[in-house]
């Protein structure tokens, strides 16, 4: 089984290091926009023009019902509203299964996730590590695919 394991702060430097940018949202230093909200990550339709490879869309706050991990995830997993973002898991894609234990929320994607490029495995791990560290005591996040 190939384990893929990301924590935030080692992704942010990677890709700080790679030449990307933080997401438009984190690096203009804006604020969301209440603390009522809750930012899904996505990838930008206009990355190569605009510069943004992750944007932020923000849905209401996740109600706190015990199951915001699973919403989280639906979300992520889910299109995006807005027609100049995709969601951060292409076609092929499929969430599995997902686990929290010790901080860590794990998720188990379909095979699709190792065909995927360096890149687009990436950017797909940012944005989970993004949109799911922003949940209480969601502290790393863990990947697995193809076992």
């Amino acid at each position: 089984m190939k384990r893929v394991t990301l924590i935030a702060l080692a992704l942010v430097a990677a890709l700080l290091l790679s030449g990307c940018s933080l997401p438009a949202f984190l690096d203009r230093g804006e604020t969301e926009a209440d603390d009522a909200s809750f930012a899904v990550y996505r990838v930008s339709a206009d990355a190569g023009q605009a510069g943004d490879l992750i944007r932020a869309e923000k849905y209401p706050e996740l109600s706190a019902d015990g199951a915001e991990l699973e919403t989280a995830v639906e979300l992520l997993a889910s299109e995006a509203r807005s027609s100049q973002l995709s969601c951060a898991l292409p076609d092929g894609v499929t969430v599995e299964e997902i686990s929290f234990e010790n901080g860590v929320a794990t998720l188990v994607l379909s095979e699709g996730y190792l065909s995927l490029t360096e890149m687009q495995r990436t950017v797909a791990a940012f944005c989970a590590v993004l949109t799911l560290c922003q949940l209480d005591g969601v502290e790393a996040v863990t990947i697995v695919s193809g076992g």
